[in-house]
């Protein structure tokens, strides 16, 4: 891409950090969100990067509804991050965080996390939430022999998601409880770099688990979220 020099002027200093990276800036009028999806579809963008505070209620500035609102709508694969996200315990491998639900978002979530775990060398963690069991446990050892049959069905559903190259390390993770609270709580626990997760971004009554915990996510985790529609689950969006 070429840089446009003439828009500099109007948004001051938003430039990388690395002058070796090419870049457009471009400054558009109406509604933020319909004019990012609009940029996006006219520049065939494969990947949107927003910045967010994740604050809720009246203190949610541009960045926080306006990211909500890109996501539900766009068929692009979204990457929110907070303004404090980043690693705290120094850590060489890069961690990818991957919660799935049994549906193919979880798949389209997986598809694309393993592409990224590629890329960047990094290992995944696929992690399921069990919502019908204790919160008083946040996270079930693996093998754990008194767990109910239910439970070991959940696990053994797990473990059948894997990612499609052999060249990515995995291990899979039973968590309980709320599926939001649970996986920011582990996601921020354990600092991950990222969290990958499947969204049909529809609203109100017809929304699923990884739609409206995607937006809970993407307010609390300290992490950059990416979210991904199932229709991305095949695209090659990493080069």
């Amino acid at each position: 891409m070429r840089a446009q020099h003439n828009h500099v002027d109007l948004v001051g200093g938003c430039v990388p950090d690395d002058y070796g990276v090419n870049f457009d800036q471009v400054v558009k009028v109406g509604n933020p969100d319909e004019k990012i999806l609009e940029t996006v579809e006219n520049e065939n963008a494969n990947l949107i990067i927003l910045g967010t505070h994740g604050r809720s209620g009246i203190s949610r500035a541009f960045t926080g509804s306006v990211a909500e609102k890109v996501m539900r709508n766009s068929d692009t694969p979204v990457m929110t991050v907070r303004e404090f996200a980043a690693n705290s315990d120094g850590h060489e491998a890069r961690r990818i965080l991957v919660p799935v639900d049994f549906s193919v978002f979880g798949y389209a979530a997986l598809d694309y996390a393993t592409k990224l775990a590629l890329s960047i060398d990094a290992n995944l963690t696929i992690v399921c939430v069990d919502e019908t069991a204790s919160s008083a446990s946040r996270q079930f050892p693996n093998g754990r022999p008194e767990w109910s049959d239910s439970r070991k069905k959940t696990w053994e559903q797990l473990k059948k998601f894997v990612p499609a190259s052999e060249r990515v390390d995995f291990t899979h993770k039973l968590l309980t409880g709320d599926a939001a609270t649970a996986i920011n709580e582990y996601a921020n626990t354990n600092n991950y770099d990222f969290i990958v997760l499947g969204t049909h971004g529809r609203t109100g009554l017809g929304r699923a688990i990884m739609g409206s915990v995607a937006e809970s996510v993407v307010r609390h985790a300290n992490c950059p979220v990416i979210s991904v529609k199932p229709s991305n689950k095949r695209t090659a969006v990493l080069r």
